[in-house]
């Protein structure tokens, strides 16, 4: 277990970034493990990850 999180995937994003057109990729929200945004995302990505299995927290989100 603790491997595992010495080894996760993390993405840092801020809620105004979703739905932005960047120049670059870092990869698909299904490559990460874990995202971190400032606030719940947009139902369509909150879908995506959670088909994904990529585990979502923000400020919202419950302590586990």
């Amino acid at each position: 277990k603790r491997w595992s999180a010495v080894c996760a995937k993390i993405l840092l994003a801020r809620h105004a970034l979703f739905d932005e057109v960047a120049p670059a990729s870092i990869g698909p929200l299904s490559a990460f493990d874990v995202l971190i945004s400032d606030r719940p995302l947009p139902t369509d990505y909150a879908v995506h990850c959670r088909n994904g299995s990529v585990k979502v927290i923000t400020p919202d989100s419950e302590s586990e």
